[in-house]
């Protein structure tokens, strides 16, 4: 095979979901964002996998920039911006997590260039982002009525606008000709990067909790530290996933959307040996017995 024919191959991929997925890493997990926003119903899942139609998929990358830890390798949509405003046309609509990606790198303001529907879903789309804004006291995203520059009193041109785009599709021209590996790009829309100091989503313990560790272990953000006599649980490193909550027997976790200055939460705990098994186990307060040995215990009453 040549040269040619390989670097023509590289240039084009077909969608692909990592092993850290979560319907992979657990039968239990509900996560079904990519499922639910995929526009051509490309993507399927029944318990413990994820199935991607790649006669269906059209590439959109939209399902990219959504997967809460970043499981769907490829590369999101290409975006027109000019002077920290993002100009939509009839592409994919952009997500929460590409919209506070955007925020980061500058956008402002979005040109919109549709109407009808997609309009009207755009503009839901930009009020639940310049919710969590707001209350980080940050300037929301508004949508423009004409194109600007960066002062409001000078416009762009007809000439100006065109001379931008000219020079954006040159420049997407050369990062088409890159390996596509090389474009992969979900890494950038982890939301738990988006805003130093801030957290989006609270995660509690509640009384229910028997502290077997099992969210620790599974949760892709490393919101639990358990060390020495204490649990810390670091809220804005959740990503929203919902992990810890459906693999939770016992439903003793607790998470909600809410944004709020960034603080762990440190709770005691006590180190036990079980009376019965003898095994080592971690509870909120001393026990003799570990959870396991609890239920079984229950159920020989029981019967």
């Amino acid at each position: 095979m040549s040269l040619f024919t390989n670097w023509l191959e590289s240039l084009s991929y077909d969608l692909e979901a990592a092993d850290h997925c979560l319907r992979k890493t657990s039968p239990f997990s509900s996560c079904t964002a990519c499922i639910d926003n995929c526009p051509e119903q490309a993507i399927q899942g029944e318990k413990g996998t994820l199935t991607i139609d790649h006669n269906r998929c059209n590439g959109c990358g939209r399902c990219i920039t959504l997967c809460p830890v970043q499981a769907l390798m490829g590369e999101s949509p290409r975006r027109q911006t000019l002077n920290g405003m993002l100009i939509f046309d009839d592409g994919p609509l952009p997500t929460i997590n590409e919209l506070f990606y955007l925020y980061k790198r500058g956008i402002r303001s979005v040109y919109v260039k549709t109407e009808g529907e997609a309009l009207t879903e755009l503009k839901r789309i930009i009020e639940e982002v310049n919710s969590p804004l707001v209350k980080m006291g940050k300037e929301p995203i508004s949508i423009a009525s004409e194109l600007v520059m960066t002062t409001p009193e000078r416009k762009v041109s007809r000439r100006d606008f065109f001379t931008n785009v000219t020079s954006s599709s040159k420049k997407l021209a050369l990062s088409t000709a890159a390996p596509a590996k090389w474009r992969f790009n979900q890494e950038q829309f982890k939301v738990t990067e988006m805003f130093e100091g801030w957290s989006l989503y609270s995660v509690e313990i509640n009384s229910s909790c028997t502290l077997c560790e099992t969210c620790f272990k599974l949760c892709p953000s490393n919101v639990f530290t358990l060390k020495d006599s204490q649990l810390e649980i670091h809220s804005d490193k959740c990503s929203g996933c919902m992990l810890c909550v459906d693999v939770c027997m016992d439903k003793g976790i607790l998470m909600n959307q809410e944004v709020k200055e960034a603080q762990p939460v440190i709770m005691n705990v006590e180190h036990n040996t079980c009376k019965r098994c003898h095994s080592s186990f971690t509870s909120r307060k001393k026990e003799e017995n570990c959870p396991i040995c609890k239920k079984r215990a229950n159920l020989n009453f029981l019967f």
